[in-house]
């Protein structure tokens, strides 16, 4: 391994060195086994593509080759192995990695990536993922408008490399840390109480210089969703949303954008527009309405720091989006109130009712009838 870029001119500690991604990791392509050959695909080893690639820790996916795809050359990776998408529409919004944490196999839009001698493969993995918005405006678009991750432009990337000891250590942290979340997660951490999660996603950069075509200027702005009406109950505590597993994305695969209508795609693109984010190519105006960011009462609000210091900084999204506007039935306060007294009077007299009732079998119990 190179000797250690010098720290004072670039910031790095010593005893650490930068080096190009390419030059300290091992790379392997993947393919697809042959779809007519059904003895390939009745077999137990996960195949990792891009509708599988959706967390860090790889232990299974949707679709499993045998042996037999295996022997006729499809790549094996081993366990802690880096698995990297670098060819899909899911790039245009995320670069996924994952590790692998059995033997599995990948398609041909997944590089596996191994960190060489000295270099922790986990480390590295977390370097990817810390650096996800170079990743992201990394990424270029082949045909059809596929988000596309040059496997050149990766190789080039500089690494900062601590001595392995601390490459060890800092890897064993941070996968304690994914351990814990794991456990929270697998205990249902918030499937146990019906009071909303408040989700917060943070960003070192909002010039929209980060994005690859560039984006609003957002300094001193933050966006607020409040998705408590979306979504239907399944149960007392959990709200289950549309457009996630439900097939609602725009290409028939699943692995496209949500539906604009679905309670997922509400939220995707409200973030996305209020970034500035590059109109998609499917996007119809006349269907969908013009791509650009505004606020909608009781959904989202895009609001400045002087604005949230107001009521002394107070975080709660329903705050600041406000109520959702009420359709005007046309029926003026007038006409309303006299039908609304009558219907009042109703239940008062409903109510006695039930009283009187629950009253006298009350007594009835207690004189032993």
């Amino acid at each position: 391994m190179p000797d250690a870029v010098a720290s004072s001119e670039r910031g790095v500690p010593k005893g650490w060195s930068v080096q190009p991604l390419g030059e300290v990791t091992s790379w392997t392509s993947g393919g697809t086994p042959s779809k007519s050959n059904s003895e390939f695909w009745d077999g137990d080893i996960p195949w990792i593509s891009a509708k599988s690639l959706k967390t860090f820790y790889l232990c299974d996916s949707k679709d499993h080759v045998s042996e037999a795809a295996i022997a006729d050359g499809a790549r094996l990776v081993d366990v802690s192995d880096i698995l990297l998408l670098v060819r899909g529409m899911t790039l245009h919004n995320d670069v996924p990695v994952g590790i692998a944490m059995r033997p599995m196999t990948f398609n041909q839009d997944v590089k596996c990536l191994r960190g060489k001698e000295g270099v922790n493969t986990r480390y590295v993995a977390y370097w990817l993922v810390g650096n996800k918005w170079r990743l992201l405006a990394a990424v270029d678009q082949a045909s059809h408008g596929t988000g596309r991750l040059r496997t050149e432009v990766l190789q080039a990337m500089d690494v900062l490399l601590p001595p392995p000891d601390e490459q060890e250590a800092i890897a064993a942290i941070l996968g304690a840390l994914d351990d814990k979340i794991e456990q929270n997660r697998r205990a249902q951490l918030f499937y146990t109480t019906g009071i909303p999660v408040c989700l917060w996603f943070l960003t070192r950069d909002k010039s929209g210089g980060n994005l690859p075509k560039g984006g609003r200027i957002r300094q001193r702005e933050t966006l607020f969703i409040d998705a408590r009406k979306l979504g239907t109950m399944q149960t007392r505590t959990l709200r289950v949303l549309t457009g996630g597993d439900d097939r609602e994305t725009m290409l028939a695969d699943s692995l496209g954008d949500p539906n604009p209508g679905s309670d997922i795609g509400r939220i995707v693109y409200a973030f996305r527009q209020w970034r500035g984010e590059p109109t998609p190519n499917w996007w119809d105006e006349a269907e969908h309405g013009k791509w650009e960011y505004r606020d909608i009462p009781g959904f989202c609000k895009a609001e400045t720091i002087e604005g949230i210091g107001k009521p002394g900084f107070v975080l709660t999204p329903g705050r600041y989006v406000g109520a959702e506007v009420q359709e005007d039935d046309g029926e003026s306060f007038a006409e309303n109130y006299p039908r609304l007294l009558a219907e009042l009077e109703e239940c008062f007299g409903e109510g006695e009712r039930l009283t009187a009732l629950v009253r006298e079998r009350l007594g009835g119990l207690s004189n032993g009838s």
